[in-house]
């Protein structure tokens, strides 16, 4: 779980939005109504129930629930049980839907009730899939756990296949909630498979969205998420069904949030907001609050956030919402220790720890414990800071969360580091390795099984292209044989008519040239999309072997150095002096730098792959990052005798992504500074052609040889060449230099001759 959001929420509250349709019919609402006012006594009361179902279904709660009442009424005078039961059940989740927890816990009690006092097994699963679930939001999910489990009991002895499919839902809503989001897709695949089985394809829709959602908001399948959000989206626009509209954008916008595009993950959520506002749904507006509150605080805009955590705050608490109370006082625990607000802080994070269920929510524990502890270090309480780490520590691991657990090992030696325990410090610092290791492994691992997955799926249309291809060959020849087989037939038996036979033959012939023309135009067309295919695959492997290349060489030296310097370290600490100290620590330095810068490019080569790199344009001028840049490298130049010329026109403002361009000038000034040899030159120049600000960085080092030249800004040609002191690269900087020159609307070129300098070119627009 990447965030610590009120993801349950959303979840719970899209798969609730579903499971009121016990024994509906597939009809519309139109449908629906019109066999109500056309029918009487107990088919009309049978087809009231199925409207009152789909109605909450569409998130039409207010409607549905009102129906339901009457039914509730007329059952309670006529003494039917049964009809009373299912009224009871559908008005408790309609008012959760509604977001009116009281209600819905009322209304599922009496049901519960009803159904034991009157021995009804099958109402006993309805009061159990009625009551079970708000349990959640009132801090009880073990009770609710408890009660599904009772139902699918039920449910799966008495052969209920639909309202199995909705205890599976819930039960997958409980696991996520409480951490274990790997656990639940069974059963979200138990219940898409019984409504495929029905040919129920919206609620088979509803299932793929609830999927989306824990795979983006849990999992972290962003892209994943994104195309399962926007391909079911459809399905809830065609119904006007806002709320599972709310949940696909906010879905979409959790996903923006992760992957770093904040200004389109506000949008969705406003938009998730605004609906939520329009039908009333003030749980699922909180919770899309405090989610929004989640961006702001990532865009570092802090005052936003805390605005949004304290909105959804307010309306949990007015609700009773002990889910929703803790995750909003986590979250602005959080906001204010960011701002060095230490005391508020502890209070929000004490307060939040007081509602958790230590003994089992060992998810939300391992969070609060870290928080404290940091509070508690920042406020140079050392004991209360280290007690809670090693406890935030013990509750992550009890359900393998390493992405909590590695932090606080990290903190943890942090702490025992500022106690003066060194021993302890460099215990948990390389614990925090290991664990950061292993967690980096498995993200690796899941990485590789999706390119290898993307791969095998190219491969497989392109075996099915092929299978097509032969088949259509195959049947055409079939079909030229029996057009002639019965052309032969005829001229053999109608012998007296021959002319009308070759009259026929001729208008036939005519028809088969046209069809054997068009399907020749396919064959055609398929080829040519194979033989792109192809080279799209064989340019995916070999990408995917590079960056893959790139990887093992480019990490295993700055890691060899790192540990090798840090055993030399561990075994001869004690006999060290000050200069060996401070030499190790320049070496454990360097070699860090060259691991950060490595792991830097690959991520911003990565999220360029996926296509989520956004332009984020201002107003800059360019000499003065130049005068920036040359300052920055000062000591570099300075150290092989590098006389570096500026030569830069005056008309240097521009209105594009400051960043994309800071970072293409920092990298060919530190290529041209790695090449260029002791005494050597650097020449930096500008000027204005048309609308492009045009720049040239020229050195006269060493050279780049001709066959390197066509492949310097590809990752499949990508090199890591040692400078003329033996200075490392990555082997990306000049791949993504490309990557950020094209996305800013600039072009890029390179003239080099070995031993003789090299010149690269770009161009900017000087308005985006």
């Amino acid at each position: 779980m990447k965030y610590f959001k009120n993801i349950s929420f959303v979840i719970l509250a899209a798969l609730f939005s579903q499971i009121v349709i016990l024994a509906g019919g597939n009809g519309s609402l139109d449908s629906l109504r019109s066999l109500v006012n056309n029918s009487e006594d107990e088919v009309k009361i049978g087809y009231s129930l199925d409207l009152a179902k789909r109605l909450i279904e569409y998130s039409k709660t207010m409607e549905g629930i009102t129906i339901a009442e009457e039914i509730l009424h007329s059952a309670k005078i006529t003494g039917n049980v049964k009809h009373e039961l299912q009224a009871y059940s559908i008005i408790s989740r309609g008012y959760l839907i509604a977001g009116d927890l009281r209600s819905a816990l009322n209304y599922g009690d009496s049901t519960l009730q009803l159904a034991r006092k009157e021995k009804d097994e099958y109402g006993l699963g309805l009061g159990y899939q009625a009551y079970g679930p708000p349990q959640m939001y009132i801090g009880k999910a073990q009770d609710a756990v408890k009660m599904l489990d009772s139902s699918l009991a039920i449910f799966t002895e008495k052969d209920y296949p639909l309202e199995r499919a909705i205890s599976n839902l819930l039960m997958a809503s409980v696991l996520a909630t409480t951490g274990q989001a790997e656990t639940c897709f069974p059963y979200l695949e138990e219940a898409h498979k019984t409504f495929s089985d029905n040919n129920d394809k919206y609620r088979a829709a509803t299932v793929d969205l609830n999927m989306g959602l824990i795979k983006g908001t849990i999992l972290g399948k962003y892209e994943e998420a994104i195309n399962i959000s926007l391909a079911v989206l459809p399905y809830f626009e065609n119904v006007g069904d806002s709320l599972k509209i709310a949940t696909g954008k906010s879905t979409i916008a959790a996903c923006y949030d992760a992957i770093g595009n904040y200004d389109k993950s506000i949008e969705y959520y406003e938009s998730a907001i605004n609906l939520m506002s329009s039908n009333g749904n003030v749980l699922m507006k909180a919770n899309f609050q405090n989610n929004l509150g989640e961006v702001y605080k990532h865009k570092n805009d802090y005052a936003n956030a805390y605005k949004y955590y304290v909105k959804a705050l307010n309306m949990f608490e007015k609700y009773g919402i002990s889910e929703g109370i803790i995750v909003a006082e986590n979250n602005i625990g959080e906001c204010l220790l960011s701002q060095n607000e230490y005391n508020d802080a502890l209070l929000y994070f004490q307060k939040a720890l007081e509602k958790v269920d230590t003994k089992n929510d060992f998810y939300k524990s391992a969070i609060l414990y870290r928080n404290l502890g940091s509070v508690y270090l920042e406020t140079n309480n050392l004991s209360k800071a280290i007690s809670y780490f090693h406890r935030s520590i013990t509750a992550g691991e009890k359900i393998g969360i390493l992405e909590e657990v590695f932090p606080a090992y990290e903190k943890l030696a942090e702490a025992y580091g500022q106690k003066g325990d060194y021993a302890n410090a460099y215990k948990y610092h390389k614990l925090f390795g290991e664990v950061k290791d292993e967690f980096t492994k498995t993200s690796n691992a899941e990485k590789i099984s999706e390119i290898d997955t993307k791969y095998q799926t190219v491969k497989n249309e392109k075996e099915i292209e092929l299978l097509k291809k032969n088949q259509q060959i195959q049947e055409l020849q079939i079909s030229n044989q029996q057009v002639y087989v019965f052309a032969l037939i005829l001229v053999l038996v109608l012998t007296g008519i021959f002319s009308m036979i070759i009259f026929k033959r001729y208008k036939v012939n005519e028809k088969l040239n046209d069809e054997l023309e068009k399907t020749n135009n396919r064959l055609i067309s398929t080829n040519e999309k194979l033989t792109a295919s192809e080279k799209d695959l064989k340019q995916l492997n070999d990408t995917k072997d590079k960056f893959f290349s790139i990887i093992a060489h480019d990490l295993k030296g700055p890691f060899s150095s790192l540990l090798g310097l840090t055993e030399i370290m561990k075994e001869d600490f004690d006999s060290m002096t000050a200069d060996d100290l401070r030499s190790m620590s320049t070496g454990i330095y360097n070699a860090s730098q060259k691991v950060f810068t490595l792991t830097e490019n690959l991520l911003e080569w990565s999220r360029s792959q996926l296509d989520m790199l956004n332009i984020k344009s201002e107003v800059f001028d360019f000499n003065e990052l130049v005068n920036e840049n040359v300052k920055l490298y000062k000591d570099n130049l300075q150290a092989k005798r590098i006389t570096l010329n500026k030569n830069l026109c005056k008309e240097s403002m521009l209105n594009t992504d400051k960043d994309m361009v800071n970072f293409t000038l920092r990298n060919l000034l530190n290529n041209a500074i790695k090449f260029t040899g002791h005494e050597g030159k650097i020449n930096i120049s500008t000027s204005v052609e048309k609308e492009y600000l045009k720049v040239e960085v020229a050195d006269t080092g060493i050279g780049i040889p001709e066959e390197s030249l066509k492949n310097l800004f590809k990752i499949d040609g990508a090199i890591s060449t040692k400078g003329t002191e033996d200075e490392k690269g990555t082997g990306l900087g000049l791949v993504l230099v490309n990557e950020f020159i094209e996305k800013i609307g600039g072009s890029i070129d390179v003239q080099s001759k070995v031993n003789s300098g090299t010149t690269f070119t770009f161009t900017i627009p000087i308005t985006n």
